[in-house]
């Protein structure tokens, strides 16, 4: 496991965690075929205009027991260090993420607004890519501080980080990156 270090601030204790290559490649084929399967039309992500890949919805409930390692990952994070109050260990529904070469996803936070009746806490990305791909890293803001996140490049390697920090998906050169993303809401910010 990787965990990502910066100037701390009262309770958190780390900025973000990498956990290696927790899904073999069949099992990431195998999320690959049901979120196929199951796409959902009704449920929307509502992404920043500077998004140019391909995405759906799919919900988590028809895979539950494929992705419990996953969100037992999540919940070790936060409860080892973020500290965060969330509604659930397990959100209603996942985003299925294709970046193709050129596609990328420009800096950007998933947290809502300040003044939500609720807020996305924690953000969490499964690469389930089938092969290997060039260019597609995931870089993390701080401030005025990047940091590319190198890890998360490995097929079945995890990464969880508080969705307020600023991140980006840079342009894939070669083959495609495939993903899974989660979000996990709590109370608004006190």
């Amino acid at each position: 496991m990787v965990v990502g270090l910066y100037p701390k601030k009262k309770k958190m204790l780390h900025d973000f965690f990498v956990f290696s290559e927790i899904y073999t490649a069949q099992q990431c084929a195998e999320l690959r075929e049901i979120s196929y399967k199951h796409k959902d039309s009704i449920l929307k992500d509502n992404p920043a205009s500077n998004k140019n890949s391909d995405y759906f919805a799919v919900r988590t409930k028809l895979f539950e027991d494929k992705l419990d390692r996953f969100f037992d990952c999540v919940e070790e994070c936060n409860q080892s260090s973020f500290g965060l109050e969330l509604y659930s260990k397990i959100p209603t529904s996942l985003n299925y993420n294709t970046y193709n070469i050129g596609q990328s996803y420009g800096s950007h936070k998933d947290s809502y607004p300040l003044g939500s009746s609720s807020d996305i806490k924690l953000t969490a990305i499964l690469n389930i890519s089938e092969k290997k791909f060039d260019g597609g890293e995931f870089v993390l803001f701080f401030g005025d501080k990047t940091v590319e996140i190198e890890e998360v490049s490995k097929v079945g390697s995890i990464l969880v980080f508080p969705s307020f920090f600023y991140h980006e998906v840079k342009p894939v050169t070669m083959g495609q990156r495939i993903t899974i993303s989660v979000w996990f809401s709590g109370p608004n910010w006190k």
